[in-house]
């Protein structure tokens, strides 16, 4: 229910920024146009549904795209093919899982993910509740799950986590939590997702003065 109302929040403000846009973008097109002839209606219709046309496109990106979610769920790729997991409004109750082994449940973590890293084909991280409750340990173990093996193991301190990677470890909530895997594809989904309204919102603005000379030059050559 509250992810509902939150989806009907963003959606209203989404579309409340575009509709400002729109009335912004129609009253400057019709400031620039309203001594010359022509396609005024056109243009100011023009300027009126690109910028709801954009929000609804965005909205669809969102909904669509692998990489978003219209709920800020989290779903960020690990090494071979195992993704972490968790939704939006919990994002210290992460799992790992792989779609290509959707039975083998909680691939042998014994709690919640709240902290992690990835360390080559090692995934990292500490605990933060106990499955099926709320509390979290008053010291909370770490854990050490290997990619390759798919195989998990549980470890009391991190000292002994940094030991046994060789190195220090910086692990990171889950809700801040960016795979490296994913820059990419973030990248392109953000071409995707907003490219297509800023090329066309400028292709609009530089054909208003392509008009106006047009028009002026029509003018022009039906009084002389």
């Amino acid at each position: 229910m509250f992810e509902i109302i939150g989806l009907l929040i963003a959606t209203g403000v989404l579309l409340a920024f575009a509709s400002i846009v729109s009335v912004v973008l129609a009253t400057l097109t019709w400031l620039l146009m309203r001594k010359r002839s022509g396609p005024r209606k056109s243009l100011i219709t023009a300027a009126i549904l690109i910028p709801i046309l954009s929000a609804a496109y965005i909205w669809l990106c969102v909904a669509h795209l692998p990489g978003k979610s219209l709920f800020g769920d989290i779903s960020e790729p690990l090494p071979n093919g195992y993704i972490v997991e968790a939704l939006g409004k919990m994002p210290d109750f992460a799992s790992i899982s792989n779609p290509k082994f959707p039975l083998d449940g909680y691939n042998g973590l014994t709690e919640y993910i709240g902290k992690l890293a990835v360390d080559g084909p090692f995934v990292v991280g500490q605990y933060s509740h106990p499955f099926g409750g709320f509390e979290a340990k008053p010291n909370e173990p770490f854990f050490m799950f290997d990619t390759r093996s798919g195989k998990n193991i549980d470890i009391p301190t991190l000292n002994e986590l940094q030991n046994r990677l060789g190195h220090p470890i910086a692990l990171t909530e889950v809700q801040y939590f960016r795979s490296p895997l994913a820059i990419a594809r973030r990248r392109k989904e953000n071409w995707i997702e907003f490219g297509p309204p800023v090329v066309v919102l400028l292709l609009f603005i530089l054909s208003i003065p392509l008009f106006s000379r047009r028009i002026n030059s029509y003018a022009s050559n039906i009084y002389t």
